[in-house]
């Protein structure tokens, strides 16, 4: 399974994952596609309503969807906000790899948590 994970606070770090992080893991450690992906916004707690530089949900789901990742997900771990309901769809997640069909959507849509 591959989480790749951005501050909710920072749209530049969406973009990185977007730019960046997701050919990286594409290229070294999911090129046949059978590991699961999971985009998980950090730092939930540090959005604010008017705040330019803040990530909200349906822009994180539609990075995800582009991303053809499995799941989006937003936790907090200052708050604790969300952490339980993440940590067990990760596990859900991580089984789901033993399968011979491993995981990475095909439809062209992802599911948030």
């Amino acid at each position: 399974m591959i989480i790749l994970c951005f501050s909710i606070g920072s749209r530049a770090t969406l973009r990185a994952v977007q730019a960046r992080w997701k050919r990286e893991v594409e290229t070294h450690f999911n090129y046949d596609e059978r590991l699961p992906v999971l985009l998980l916004g950090l730092q939930r707690d540090l959005r604010r309503e008017g705040d330019a530089q803040c990530v909200w949900p349906h822009e994180g789901l539609n990075v995800a969807q582009e991303m053809r990742c499995d799941r989006y997900a937003e936790c907090s771990a200052g708050s604790g906000e969300l952490c339980a309901l993440v940590m067990e769809d990760v596990v859900r997640m991580a089984v789901g790899t033993v399968r011979a069909g491993g995981g990475r959507s095909v439809a062209e849509y992802c599911v948030a948590m």
